[in-house]
């Protein structure tokens, strides 16, 4: 079973990261950005914002990759160049590439060619739709298209890589494109993304912060009342000092020594001008936690 993870991409957004990241109810492990559109349309406004938003994305922890239009226009090994070019320093620090092929007029040797040059690069994948890819590539089946696994765009608001199948048999799915909107005033489209395939093997397994749990929490009029929800939901709450769990009572000991730790870090870190926020200490301690909890299995 693939490792899913939630990811997002984006074209012409300059995108504040922190605004994003605040806003947004999970945050992202993958962002991938449009890199050449197959054209010069709008061209310079990659050139204004694509090594921004990837290095924003870099910055905070996220898995960063570009994706490439195939070009009914202009050939592969121009494609290639834009694309790198609009990537400036923060090419090399990319860990995939796709190339886009949803421009009506593309032959499949041109995609095929891209995909090789592309993956002289980094492993690479074909970002395309069902409606796209048997109306105007006549459902193409060409052996060589295994070796690109497929990014689907196929918009039925489901987190997941459950695709209507097209192209070559066995053309396996390592992502799906299933929505998309506004946040922070940046455009951007939601993805289902196989975390291992773009980049994330190494990445710690966070489900477990999925799996649900009791806690305590302050009640109105210094009461105390116990709330369920996720381990992910304990730790927030955690970090704004309203919860602590029913283990025992030397748990609130423990929990007013952590904020106290997170208060004076946040402290430290500002007396050297270093812009952090709570939430990316928390996500340290998150963790750290985590592998604690995985000595504790061993």
């Amino acid at each position: 079973m693939p490792r899913l993870a939630f990811g997002l991409d984006a074209s012409f957004s300059r995108i504040d990261w922190d605004a994003v990241l605040a806003a947004l109810p999970e945050r992202p492990q993958v962002y991938v950005q449009c890199l050449w559109t197959g054209g010069y349309a709008y061209y310079q406004t990659l050139l204004q914002v694509a090594e921004h938003n990837l290095r924003g994305a870099r910055e905070r922890g996220i898995i960063t990759a570009g994706y490439i239009n195939a070009s009914p226009w202009y050939p592969p090994e121009l494609c290639l160049d834009r694309g790198r070019q609009a990537a400036g320093a923060e090419w090399d620090q990319l860990a995939r590439l796709a190339v886009d092929v949803e421009l009506p007029g593309i032959k499949l040797a041109d995609v095929k060619r891209l995909c090789e040059l592309c993956a002289q690069h980094r492993p690479t994948c074909i970002y395309t739709g069902r409606w796209f890819w048997v109306g105007h590539m006549n459902n193409a089946q060409d052996a060589w298209l295994l070796d690109y696994p497929l990014w689907a765009a196929q918009y039925d608001g489901r987190h997941n890589l459950d695709i209507v199948p097209y192209g070559p048999p066995g053309w396996r799915a390592i992502g799906k494109q299933y929505g998309g909107g506004q946040v922070a005033g940046a455009e951007f489209d939601w993805n289902a993304f196989d975390l291992d395939w773009w980049g994330g093997e190494n990445m710690p397994d966070l489900r477990w912060m999925d799996e649900q749990m009791l806690w305590k929490a302050p009640a109105p009029n210094w009461g105390v009342e116990v709330k369920m929800g996720t381990v992910a939901d304990f730790y927030r709450a955690l970090a704004k000092g309203e919860a602590w769990t029913l283990k025992d009572d030397m748990q609130d000991v423990i929990i007013q020594q952590l904020l106290q730790r997170v208060e004076k870090l946040e402290q430290e870190l500002a007396s050297r001008s270093v812009q952090v926020s709570r939430a990316e200490i928390i996500d340290v301690l998150i963790a750290a936690l985590q592998r604690l909890k995985q000595d504790e299995r061993r």
